[in-house]
């Protein structure tokens, strides 16, 4: 099967899936951000946000599935496939830390950095599927 190098060197085998793949992706790091932005104002301005917030949440889980399934999908190799994994896991660590955080304030304490821990992995990664196809 031919396969499409990117400037980071990763060969990909189904350069046709790169542009949903990217697409997710971008999706995929607004939200988080989103995320963060619900979460600063309902904390501090309109505590109602953060039922919207706990729902983008949601959505964010599902993206986070879409884009493993992608980053598979295209043939990705080097660090984009486990990269992708690892997100989605700490994404999940991330869902229940958010229900958990309802009754305790140890797992709400852990969903603030778990939350900087994806955005920052997020960052690196999207970086690594906005270089492949170049």
């Amino acid at each position: 099967m031919p396969t499409d190098r990117g400037a980071a060197g990763f060969p990909v085998a189904r350069p046709g899936l790169l542009p949903v793949f990217k697409g997710v992706v971008a999706l995929f790091t607004t939200l988080v951000l989103v995320q963060a932005v619900l979460a600063g104002r309902g904390s501090f301005v309109d505590v109602s946000l953060i039922e919207l917030h706990g729902n983008v949440g949601n959505a964010v889980f599902l993206v986070a599935v879409v884009q493993v399934a992608l980053a598979f999908g295209v043939g990705a190799r080097g660090l984009i496939l486990p990269l992708s994994v690892a997100i989605l896991l700490l994404v999940i660590a991330q869902t229940g830390l958010g229900y958990a955080g309802r009754d305790s304030a140890a797992a709400a304490a852990w969903h603030i950095p778990n939350g900087v821990l994806i955005f920052g992995l997020l960052t690196a990664y999207s970086t690594m599927v906005f270089r492949l196809g170049r």
